[in-house]
């Protein structure tokens, strides 16, 4: 996990619960000066920062490492990781242009971005909410949480990097996902073309059916699978065999309030759901199932925000922004590149 990750997820990771080999290496640059007083939950190590604007911004800041001579492989890895971050930039940035024409209600809302930083809506980790929740609202979470996974599919995106992590809960109680810009794209043609471009994006999509199985095990359930795969690799690799054997038979007992979308989360731990079905189809048996066992309707809840609503949060960060001071020493990606060559580092 980068730090990307960790913005898209709105919470920290304690420092020393990184590998050794992140600690202690350089300082990140930043496209602007940031003020040390400014609230941040970041990782200090990855592909962008993250900081807490105030209770309904978030900010993140594309991390630049500086180019240093190769004298250890942690210095490669930073040039790679500040390489990459321009690269992740881009297909972020096509990702939201695709959803200003198809927005969807479930996907966590973006605002003014700009070289180096973006902005979006502040979200609460459904993780911190969910024992609070009533059944009813979990299950219209697991619908939503559905839902959102078949608007990007249509997109042509493959969620195939969404955990429970990537769920967050806005003011009106509503579920969306994060973390989802960057996602693998489908390929044009996905029968005849290129053997490994379609090996990839199948490898992709299995992934992304597991994952979407582990998202809607959590939300009825309150059990994350992938914590608790997590837990065992730093125990005992023996149980974290028998577990996986069990999982992927399909023999794992499911707990009861999951009982009615059980077919799907265990054909795709068994790695079964296969390419041919779609998350839209999903989603439809995953609202049958739970409607049929009650699920929290529409006018139980707050109005969703409006459009002004989201403009003024927009207005909001492009003042902000307007105001900072920008970094000297940030290079764009073409003078990075450069000077990652004079030092021998090949793009």
């Amino acid at each position: 996990m980068d730090a990307l990750e960790a913005f898209e997820r709105h919470r920290a990771l304690p420092k020393e619960s990184l590998p050794i080999v992140s600690r202690n290496l350089k300082e990140p640059l930043f496209r602007i000066k940031v003020d040390p007083d400014l609230p941040c939950n970041w990782q200090h190590f990855g592909r962008a920062s993250i900081f807490f604007l105030d209770d309904d911004i978030v900010l993140k800041l594309q991390n630049q490492y500086p180019v240093a001579q190769l004298n250890l492989p942690s210095d490669e890895m930073l040039l790679l990781i500040s390489l990459d971050a321009f690269s992740a930039g881009d297909l972020e940035k096509k990702t939201l242009a695709r959803l200003k024409e198809s927005p969807c209600p479930n996907l966590v809302v973006e605002f003014d971005s700009r070289e180096g930083l973006s902005f979006s809506e502040r979200l609460t980790p459904v993780t911190a909410v969910w024992a609070a929740a009533t059944k009813n609202r979990r299950r219209r979470w697991a619908v939503e949480m559905t839902s959102a996974f078949a608007h990007l599919e249509s997109l042509g995106l493959v969620p195939s990097g969404i955990s429970v992590q990537e769920l967050g809960i806005d003011r009106t109680g509503r579920l969306k996902l994060i973390g989802f810009a960057t996602s693998p794209r489908r390929p044009t043609n996905t029968t005849d073309g290129d053997e490994e471009e379609l090996g990839a994006y199948l490898r992709h999509m299995n992934r992304a059916h597991q994952r979407l199985a582990c998202c809607l095990y959590y939300l009825l359930s309150g059990i994350d699978m992938e914590s608790k795969v997590m837990s065992m690799t730093m125990t005992s690799a023996e149980e974290l065999k028998t577990f996986r054997g069990t999982v992927r038979q399909g023999e794992y007992p499911l707990d009861i309030e999951a009982s009615g979308v059980a077919e799907i989360i265990q054909t795709a731990w068994m790695k079964q759901s296969g390419p041919m079905t779609n998350f839209a189809q999903i989603a439809e048996v995953v609202r049958g199932a739970l409607d049929d066992l009650g699920i929290e309707q529409e006018s139980e809840l707050p109005p969703v925000f409006t459009q002004a609503y989201y403009q003024s949060l927009d207005s909001r960060c492009r003042e902000w922004a307007d105001a900072q001071v920008l970094d000297p020493g940030w290079m764009g990606r073409d003078e990075y590149e450069a000077e990652c060559e004079k030092v021998g580092y090949s793009t």
